[in-house]
């Protein structure tokens, strides 16, 4: 594997334990050819975890414009994930990893 998305599945299983350990709010969805899991910090009972801020944090990333508005954005080339944390408002924050169909990954229910 290439040492990019090497480091970038490092990220992933490090999001996912993270995420587990805290209130988060966590959901997957499939959307064409691409798996997208989305991590928010408010959750439905009206609590806030801050999990997706220390995400944002850090990220050792610039701001930039990104799919989610203002945010910080990790590519792997080729298309094959994306990871983007934007703030959206005070203490809300969301993260989505985008995984994308590839030689190198399968999307599927199955």
């Amino acid at each position: 594997m290439k040492s990019s998305l090497r480091k970038s599945l490092l990220i992933l299983v490090s999001i996912t334990a993270f995420c587990s350990l805290g209130k988060a709010v966590t959901k997957g969805q499939f959307v064409g050819r691409q798996m997208i899991i989305n991590i928010s910090s408010a959750a439905y009972d009206g609590s806030v975890d801050g999990s997706p801020q220390i995400l944002f944090e850090a990220m050792n990333r610039p701001e930039q414009d990104s799919i989610l508005g203002r945010g910080k954005a990790l590519e792997v080339a080729k298309n094959i994930l994306n990871f983007v944390c934007a703030k959206r408002g005070e203490n809300n924050y969301q993260c989505s990893i985008y995984i994308h169909q590839s030689e190198v990954g399968r999307v599927s229910l199955n």
